[in-house]
């Protein structure tokens, strides 16, 4: 995983984001940003550590809550016929 959004963040004291988007209908999505929490006490590195094990453990909840949105985009069904 890259740290730049980490590193990016930290220096300029902006929120770190997920965004994360799944399908609701043909053409529908439904989109979820959600805050990502950083422990100020850590060290720079162990923070980014902590943030990349969160980021990947909420992409895997994602992932296998809705394993249908992470098929190949051909088989996605169109927004218009």
């Amino acid at each position: 995983f890259a740290s730049g959004a980490c590193s990016l963040a930290r220096s300029t004291g902006a929120a770190l984001l997920m965004v994360q988007s799944h399908r609701v209908a043909p053409g529908a999505y439904r989109v979820v940003i959600e805050p990502v929490a950083t422990d100020q006490g850590l060290s720079p590195l162990a923070r980014e550590k902590a943030v990349i094990a969160d980021l990947a453990a909420r992409l895997d909840a994602w992932v296998r809550a809705h394993p249908a949105d992470w098929e190949r985009w051909s088989t996605i069904d169109p927004a218009i016929d």
